[in-house]
């Protein structure tokens, strides 16, 4: 079969998409991973990811020894717990996002659609995960948090094992759709 008849072509709403189909022994050559960034580019996209997880999850711990100062400063010592309910409010509502728009995701019907609905969701689901590590901060007492944490990074590295299995198990035996019905 020529390379001219082997391509597959995506109709998008814009236009046409052509790639060459991919086996899974190309993806698997040492030639792919030249795919991946490398570099002064890997080092700096690495420090600003690793440098916001960072101010994130010392947010809450910052603000809760400096609370009295901030609120001798700006007054109003009785609403100061609204400094840490604000974010088990936003806990809800990114997590009610994620939700939600897992849903649509499996709901999609374009590939824009889908493309859309996963940025939604990715919104809902960062929140979620930030959100998660500072309400520890605030719900047991430090000698406590890394037991805690423990918790939660077990949690997420038993996801990174269970998620690739539990999505080729249904994407085989089933529709792509239920992968964001599961969620």
């Amino acid at each position: 079969m020529s390379k001219e008849k082997s391509v597959e072509s995506v109709k998008l709403e814009e236009g046409v998409l052509s790639t060459p189909p991919h086996s899974r022994d190309e993806l698997a050559t040492p030639d792919s991973e030249s795919r991946y960034i490398t570099g002064l580019k890997l080092y700096l996209i690495n420090a600003g990811l690793i440098v916001s997880m960072f101010l994130v999850q010392m947010d809450s711990s910052i603000i809760s020894t400096a609370v009295v100062n901030i609120s001798d400063d700006l007054g109003g010592y009785e609403k100061s717990s609204w400094l840490f309910t604000g974010y088990l409010i936003t806990y809800c509502i990114c997590l009610g996002i994620f939700t939600i728009f897992s849903a649509l995701c499996g709901a999609a019907q374009t590939m824009i659609q889908l493309i859309m609905f996963r940025w939604c969701q990715g919104v809902g689901g960062g929140g979620v995960f930030a959100l998660v590590q500072l309400m520890f901060l605030e719900l047991v007492p430090r000698r406590k948090l890394p037991a805690y944490m423990s918790m939660v990074t077990s949690a997420l590295a038993l996801s990174l094992v269970i998620g690739p299995l539990l999505g080729g198990g249904i994407t085989q035996h089933g529709s792509w759709r239920w992968i964001f019905i599961v969620k």
